[in-house]
């Protein structure tokens, strides 16, 4: 896939796009946790390797789910998606900084959902850095 986007740039994330909505809309409940976890990790690998071209409408609708899953400790298949697709982001690029300034839209809650609890004592950097550090563990 990554090599029909690169010939077809104008097509394929299109179409990547529809399908990836699809399958989080209609099927990622029904899907085993073995495989949601197989679709985030193709889908951070897919996104690392096209410079993070996602639309931020999409990362705004999945928001809510992400929210519930740790926010409020709901167990839910879209929020498990979502946190461990970008979990695996950063994994990849090894600096939550870039997913943060080049993935995720600004101003997302989601930022907020990667930062420790403490953050409010520190700055972005500082809870950027410690967030790297636990995913090192």
């Amino acid at each position: 896939l990554l090599e029909m986007t690169k010939l077809q740039p104008t097509l394929m994330p299109r179409a990547i796009v529809a399908a990836i909505a699809a399958l989080f809309e209609d099927f990622l409940p029904s899907l085993v946790p073995s495989a949601r976890a197989a679709l985030a990790d193709w889908l951070a690998i897919h996104l690392s390797n096209t410079a993070y071209q996602w639309p931020s409408s999409y990362w705004a609708h999945w928001t809510p789910y992400a929210q519930a899953l740790v926010e409020s400790n709901q167990r839910n298949s879209r929020g498990d998606f979502v946190m461990e697709a970008i979990r695996d982001m950063i994994e990849l690029q090894g600096s939550p900084e870039t997913i943060v300034s080049d993935c995720l839209p600004a101003g997302s809650p989601l930022v907020t959902l990667l930062l420790p609890k403490d953050a409010s004592t520190s700055t972005l950097a500082d809870s950027l850095q410690t967030l790297a550090k636990d995913l090192e563990e």
